[in-house]
């Protein structure tokens, strides 16, 4: 199993998210966050399920949970969880591309 790290930003998207969702049942968004948890310490263990997204960031891949994309890399043991979005979202604007 490669060990998982949460980037600060996909820290900080999750926050977002969690904030989102509770506005309307803190229930609901404990849920999620704990869903898409769950989903990346899967990827420590299987980390070449998710599809291949080189045209947004070189080595980056993706995977979904419910309607939330996470992207990460891994190398040498190490699988980085670099953002954590909401699947209709500007994604080259969001990996520093022009989209």
């Amino acid at each position: 199993m490669a060990d998982v790290i949460i980037s600060e930003r996909a820290i900080a998207d999750l926050d977002e998210i969690w904030d989102y969702i509770a506005e309307d049942s803190v229930r609901s968004a404990d849920q999620v966050i704990d869903r898409i948890h769950r989903r990346c310490l899967y990827l420590g263990d299987h980390p070449e399920i998710g599809m291949k997204r080189d045209d947004l960031q070189p080595g980056l891949r993706r995977i979904l949970e419910g309607r939330f994309a996470i992207f990460y890399r891994s190398r040498a043991g190490v699988l980085e969880v670099v953002r954590i979005l909401r699947g209709e979202r500007d994604l080259p604007g969001m990996f520093g591309g022009s989209g």
